[in-house]
């Protein structure tokens, strides 16, 4: 059970209670200069504190964040600069330049430790279009602040837009606990390493013909801990004509036990991803529809090992006024190769899923419902009941008046040799009474396993 109590009056002034049945409690206070947030669950606690200069000193906004808070944008991309091989065919997964960004504790997280962020926009200051922030994150969880640079200018009528960002602090590693002589992973104790990352982006868009193209190049050099830099690389690519997108990504690792700022040890790799975007409008029974397709492949060729993954993703999808509905299917499979020649010599699919999701879009009423299926085929095997299904159905009721209640249902099984076994059942409901200037949030959640 969630309970949220807000209360707003016209200077701009906010204040929201929040407690729910895991015994937690918080609150947030909100004026134009500054929020503070704050909850507690039996022995964890968080607190997060704004201050800003945006409403009193508007040439030079200057930002301070301090508390349990996260640290995400630019920060993030260093942490893992893979490619993501996600399944959705309406995203094209392309990335631009950015920096450091950071927020507040939500009232239900207690992971973080606490830390500080400063943000220093001198915008203002420079002969617009140019921008230019600097950022600062200083974390008990890194051996120095880390710094982030941004600028960004328009050129060519603002045709043309070129932005840049780096990235660099250092941050601690653990002990490589799981080597020893016998094993490729050479031994190394604990300490802290120097992490940077490089972001250059040309964004060049004409609207008279309705075309663009965008490209990020992205470099990140991480400290080894014998010594020297290991550095990966990544291009991103954006072909845009009327609404139609063609997309790219390539992302290069020629090192053996990478370490990023995160830990995540990265193997020698090399990852693509390649696809399609469109959307074209057309009349049905009188009404404006929109049919959107999307398709992309995915890839990643191991320098060491001799399976490499394939990802095929596609979709459809028609939106109007009153209703959406979308298909997709992923296939995926393994290539394998022999240690001496990377050429594919055999194809083994291992995976199919397919959703389907419809919305309609009433006066009063937003129901939705999403069919999914997996299909898992166990490998070097033509053994059908060696095939493993799994389902989910997912149904959504909103309604759109000045009080929203929304209700959710989702019941998920999984069948394996022609049994039916993990059968839950989970089920929530959402209340939000708006009596201005009082908000009262209340939430009731189950699950079952049947």
């Amino acid at each position: 059970m969630i309970f949220s109590l807000a209360a707003e009056s016209f200077d701009g002034i906010n204040l929201e209670l929040y407690a729910d049945s895991q015994k937690t409690f918080g609150g947030r206070y909100t004026t134009p200069v500054s929020e503070i947030r704050f909850s507690k669950r039996e022995e964890k606690q968080n607190f997060g504190v704004l201050l800003t200069t945006n409403a009193i000193c508007k040439p030079l906004p200057i930002e301070i964040k301090l508390g349990n808070i996260s640290c995400s944008g630019s920060l993030s991309r260093l942490n893992n600069p893979e490619l993501s091989s996600g399944t959705s065919p309406f995203s094209t997964g392309v990335i631009t330049t950015t920096g450091l960004s950071a927020s507040l504790p939500g009232f239900t997280s207690f992971s973080k430790e606490e830390s500080s962020f400063l943000q220093i926009d001198f915008s203002r200051l420079t002969k617009r279009p140019l921008s230019f922030k600097i950022n600062l994150w200083c974390s008990q969880e890194n051996s120095s602040p880390v710094y982030s640079a941004i600028i960004s200018d328009k050129l060519f009528s603002n045709q043309l837009t070129l932005s840049a960002s780096c990235t660099t602090g250092a941050f601690y590693y653990d002990e490589n606990t799981s080597s020893s002589w016998f094993l490729n992973s050479p031994y190394y104790k604990e300490g802290s390493h120097n992490c940077t990352l490089f972001q250059v982006t040309a964004d060049y868009k004409n609207k008279s013909i309705k075309t663009g193209a965008s490209t990020t190049l992205t470099a990140a050099l991480y400290e080894s801990p014998f010594g020297p830099y290991t550095a990966v690389y990544r291009t991103d690519l954006l072909y845009s004509y009327k609404q139609t997108d063609f997309y790219t990504s390539v992302f290069l690792n020629n090192y053996e036990d990478t370490i990023t700022s995160s830990q995540k040890k990265l193997e020698p790799a090399v990852q693509a991803k390649t696809g399609i975007l469109t959307k074209r409008p057309f009349v049905f029974k009188s009404e404006p529809v929109f049919i959107r397709f999307g398709a992309n492949l995915y890839t990643k060729i191991n320098l060491t090992k001799t399976e490499h993954p394939l990802r095929l993703n596609t979709g459809i999808q028609f939106t109007s006024e009153h209703n959406s509905t979308s298909f997709s299917v992923s296939g995926i499979g393994n290539i394998t190769s022999s240690k001496n020649n990377p050429k594919p010599e055999h194809f083994l699919l291992t995976d199919i899923s397919a959703q389907l999701k419809n919305s309609i879009y009433l006066k009063t009423l937003t129901p939705s419902l999403t069919l999914s299926a997996e299909k898992k085929i166990k490998a070097e095997t033509k053994d059908d009941e060696s095939d493993i299904w799994k389902y989910k159905i997912n149904l959504n009721l909103t309604n759109n008046g000045n009080h929203k209640l929304n209700g959710s249902c989702s019941f998920s099984c999984t069948a394996k040799n022609k049994t039916i076994t993990d059968k839950k059942l989970s089920a929530s409901i959402t209340g939000r009474l708006n009596f201005k200037p009082v908000i009262i949030i209340g939430k009731l959640t189950a699950s079952f396993e049947l």
